[in-house]
């Protein structure tokens, strides 16, 4: 656990103290020890010290490494600072519009970064090569200021607009580390290789959570292909992996069918970030490793619920019940509470969730109301507390008064054998409000009539899309969510050269 006034990196350097020789990051080339970790990001934040960057200044990390970016982020907490981590797929103007919202003070970038890229994205911030930056210092001479001050800027994925910026303190920053711990149960002889960059909360978590409990984290080039992916997991010995549904779903078209696991190492695979099938679910115990786990929770609340492969098999279909800190409720329109079974808003009350977003008070009103954190999805709470998830909110498609959320269209799809990918969402009508269409994406040619009718025998007639839209891929953010506004374009594109919707 951690004591509310300490910082962050306090727990990373307790092991430099007790378990100095324990290898705490394995490289293409190199290993550290926790000791020899430590005192590399006290060089990040003796560097920042020698630049007059100020504690309390907020630095952005621009790097496409993830050792890189690892090693900076914990220097610059150590020192006192705000780590504001850029994804290096946003656009350059994005990135810029971030650090002016947040007040940065300094740019952090190394050498994967262009310079002209750098100095267009900085402006007129001071600009710090990370290789400049002494390579060891004394991490435990720095000043650690931490509890209720800010540890990190965490940026949203903006798939529907303009990112957001979101405060999280030193203290809200551990006990989302301690949300999933008891669950996840780590210990030293835990490794954990991140498939996600570590620019994203899915693929920085993980690694501080394996941190945490004295495990190693692998930074290793990934392979291209799905197969050599797994021999190379195996070869590593992970026996924790983090991956969103998506990627999951890539994994498994990507992997031949095969008698036994392909990841029998691995003892937890935590699978969150977005609604995953029951079919996908039994697939990855098939397929992947039986040892399945579900996390819910987001960007700004942190982890919501957990379930273990138990309560899978007790309740297909969870995402588990409220971690710890954490209250949690269904509620109507008018926010009234709602019994087991009703479908309603999700809305969460917990010291861990982020109170504002930066400069934007109007997505703070939307998100922050009496107190409660609203998620943005709908489900239900069965009567053992059970939280079932239905979608999003804003995904809702309002087909002449009646809601369909485009998951239940998804689910009908992956289950025919020749759908890979899938991805349903509604279109505007003149005399329905909205209809419901889908893309998919192939694994062998199919008529679109066959999964018209496959849909029928599967749906109640008004929920079958209009439309089925086949492309090569799906378009996609760097964590492999579906960018709507993008697809909604491309099958408008398509209708143009087709003969539009069949039936309105």
């Amino acid at each position: 656990m951690h004591s509310k006034d300490h910082n962050y990196c306090d727990r990373i350097l307790g092991h430099a103290r007790t378990a100095a020789r324990r290898t705490a990051i394995l490289g293409p080339d190199h290993s550290l020890t926790f000791a020899d970790h430590a005192w590399s990001f006290g060089g990040v934040a003796h560097g920042l010290d020698q630049s007059d960057v100020p504690p309390g200044a907020v630095v952005g990390i621009l790097t496409d490494g993830q050792a890189p970016a690892l090693r900076a982020w914990l220097g610059v907490i150590l020192g006192g600072r705000v780590a504001l981590l850029l994804d290096t797929g946003s656009a350059d103007a994005e990135m810029a519009r971030l650090l002016a919202a947040t007040g940065a003070q300094a740019l952090l970038v190394d050498r994967s970064v262009p310079a002209a890229r750098a100095t267009a994205i900085a402006g007129h911030l001071q600009t710090i090569a990370i290789e400049t930056l002494p390579e060891s210092a004394d991490p435990f001479a720095r000043r650690r200021d931490g509890g209720d001050r800010l540890a990190q800027i965490i940026v949203s994925s903006g798939t529907t607009g303009p990112s957001k910026a979101a405060p999280c303190s030193h203290h809200q920053l551990a006990g989302r580390m301690d949300a999933q711990a008891w669950h996840l149960d780590l210990g030293p002889a835990d490794r954990h290789r991140p498939i996600i960059s570590m620019n994203f909360i899915m693929g920085r978590y993980p690694v501080l959570r394996t941190l945490d409990a004295g495990g190693t984290a692998i930074f290793r080039p990934l392979p291209r292909t799905m197969p050599d992916l797994a021999a190379s997991l195996n070869a590593d010995g992970v026996t924790y992996l983090s991956l969103t549904p998506s990627h999951v779903t890539a994994m498994l078209n990507g992997l031949p069918e095969r008698p036994q696991p392909a990841l029998p190492a691995v003892r937890v695979l935590l699978v969150s970030s977005a609604m995953m099938s029951l079919a996908a679910r039994q697939a990855v115990m098939t397929r992947l490793t039986p040892n399945l786990q579900i996390g819910y929770g987001s960007n700004e609340a942190g982890s919501i619920t957990h379930a273990t492969p138990g309560e899978l098999a007790l309740k297909p279909g969870t995402v588990g019940r409220a971690v710890r800190s954490v209250t949690l409720e269904v509620v109507d329109d008018q926010g009234t509470p709602l019994p087991p079974g009703a479908l309603g808003e999700i809305r969460v009350r917990s010291p861990l969730a982020t109170q504002h977003y930066i400069g934007d008070p109007e997505a703070t009103g939307r998100t922050n109301r009496d107190g409660w954190f609203h998620m943005g999805d709908t489900g239900h709470l069965d009567v053992d507390g059970y939280l079932f998830i239905a979608g999003r909110v804003d995904d809702r498609i309002n087909f002449a008064g009646r809601k369909l959320y485009p998951v239940e269209i998804e689910e009908v799809l992956l289950a025919h054998p020749a759908v890979a990918e899938a991805a349903a969402l509604a279109l505007p009508s003149a005399h329905n409000q909205e209809v419901p269409v889908a893309a998919v994406v192939l694994r062998q040619p199919v008529p679109e009539q066959v999964l018209l009718d496959h849909c029928r025998a599967m749906l109640v007639g008004w929920k079958v899309p209009r439309r089925i839209f086949v492309f090569p891929s799906l378009p996609r953010t760097s964590m492999r969510k579906i960018m709507t506004p993008e697809l909604r374009q491309l099958i408008l594109d398509q209708m143009r050269t087709t003969s539009g919707l069949e039936r309105d």
